[in-house]
């Protein structure tokens, strides 16, 4: 793993980040070996982060993705302060700024947009289309940034 981590790692511009998706294997010592090897993460839930937390992972380098985040989830992340909280709808836009409102602490964000775009993959993992579930349509996007600039 550290091997292909390096040989990655070399492969992408100095500026590049990477960032281990935690879903693939959750196992301590996995994370631990990736963060030594200066990589980001990627989660999908509050036990995710946990794990990182357990591993002493810095929190700012943590992303946390993926849809049907709860209010307990993205209120940990918050207050953790990871680096970044992927918004999936205005509606979880919306949440992420209440909750971290409520806190007093930032709450970085990025919009996941939907940019209408097939690519051709199987009908049943497609998440790019108009009318796949997953992601924020494109023209609502500007709207929402400027909102969360606001918040």
């Amino acid at each position: 793993m550290a091997r292909r981590f390096a040989a990655l790692r070399a492969a992408l511009p100095a500026r590049a980040q990477i960032h281990y998706a935690v879903k693939a294997n959750d196992h301590l010592a996995i994370l631990r070996l990736f963060a030594d090897l200066g990589s980001g993460f990627d989660i999908v839930s509050g036990g995710e982060l946990a794990r990182l937390q357990a591993v002493g992972v810095a929190p700012e380098r943590v992303i946390f993705s993926g849809v049907g985040k709860s209010d307990e989830e993205l209120r940990a992340a918050i207050a953790a302060g990871v680096g970044q909280i992927n918004a999936e709808s205005g509606e979880e836009l919306a949440r992420i700024a209440a909750l971290a409102a409520a806190l007093g602490k930032p709450a970085p964000i990025a919009l996941r947009i939907n940019p209408d775009i097939d690519a051709g993959t199987h009908a049943k993992i497609t998440t790019g289309r108009r009318e796949d579930k997953f992601g924020i349509p494109e023209e609502e996007a500007a709207q929402l940034y400027a909102r969360a600039a606001r918040w």
